[in-house]
């Protein structure tokens, strides 16, 4: 039974992805082993089972751009990356899939953004997901994402904001990052209340590591610009205890959090930031 096989093999991929979440980095590669073989089975025995595809496309992408990502199941063998074979996998998923439809249109989507730079289809794709399923947190928080990366934080907020007030807690991690992509979207926008905020919620309701750092440095910001000096050092503190890695932001929380302990924002530091918001923003 094909469609039994294939469900057998995106489940392994599926466990796999919760052992790389726990960090059990090797019970996540065998795992991923498994489901690409196991997919890999099913396409070759009915290469018309185009949901198959779906999850043969993201290995094939992933291994294929991110060289990294070919090390990890390098000491196992057999999986071999191609980006544009992943692509095509994922798209003729997305337009002649089954049970894993809506599942590839929304990678695609994401993968029109932010690898092959055509923010218009993508952007596109999203929308239409989102009317047609306006309460599923996940397609409104990749929508939302891609507002604020795109410099749109107003359009931003308005799909951010709809998952923080649905609080969905079988999807609590994107309900937190939520949260914290809102505050990100205030603070560009000049609006340091809101945006304490919305990082406040994050810091108390999240047990994430990514994005802990930057938020406190974040919110340390918000104080200072707010004259609240004693409150600006407690959050740069902390953003000093939060985990540095998995982020580029987190780093830069790192970094920049040391000098703020040290020396506060003068008058200029605080126009530059303003100024800059308002860049970010195209409030030219």
């Amino acid at each position: 039974d094909h469609r039994a096989r294939m469900f057998l093999g995106m489940t392994y991929g599926y466990r796999a992805i919760a052992n790389a979440r726990a960090e059990n980095v090797m019970s996540a590669a065998l795992s991923a082993k498994t489901c690409y073989d196991q997919l890999s089975e099913v396409v070759k025995a009915d290469p018309k089972l185009a949901d198959a595809q779906f999850g043969l496309g993201i290995f094939h992408f992933i291994f294929g751009s991110v060289p990294k990502a070919a090390g990890v199941l390098a000491g196992l063998g057999g999986v071999k990356g191609d980006a544009q074979l992943g692509l095509r996998e994922i798209e003729n998923a997305a337009t002649r899939g089954f049970y894993f439809r809506n599942d590839a249109t929304l990678t695609l989507a994401l993968l029109n953004i932010y690898y092959r730079d055509d923010f218009k289809t993508g952007e596109g794709a999203l929308r239409q997901m989102a009317q047609k399923y306006p309460k599923n947190v996940a397609i409104l928080y990749a929508l939302g994402n891609a507002y604020l990366d795109e410099k749109q934080p107003e359009k931003a907020v308005e799909y951010l904001d709809k998952v923080t007030q649905m609080g969905n807690s079988d999807f609590r991690s994107i309900t937190d990052f939520s949260y914290q992509r809102c505050g990100m979207a205030f603070f560009t926008q000049n609006n340091f209340g809101r945006a304490k905020t919305y990082l406040q919620k994050f810091l108390r309701r999240s047990d994430e590591k990514l994005l802990k750092a930057y938020g406190w440095y974040l919110l340390g910001v918000c104080f200072e610009l707010e004259g609240a000096r004693k409150d600006a050092v407690e959050a740069y503190n902390r953003a000093l205890k939060s985990p540095n890695y998995g982020t580029p932001e987190d780093m830069v929380a790192h970094r920049r959090a040391k000098r703020l302990v040290a020396t506060p924002l003068t008058a200029n530091d605080k126009d530059a930031i303003r100024v800059l918001n308002n860049a970010t923003a195209s409030n030219y």
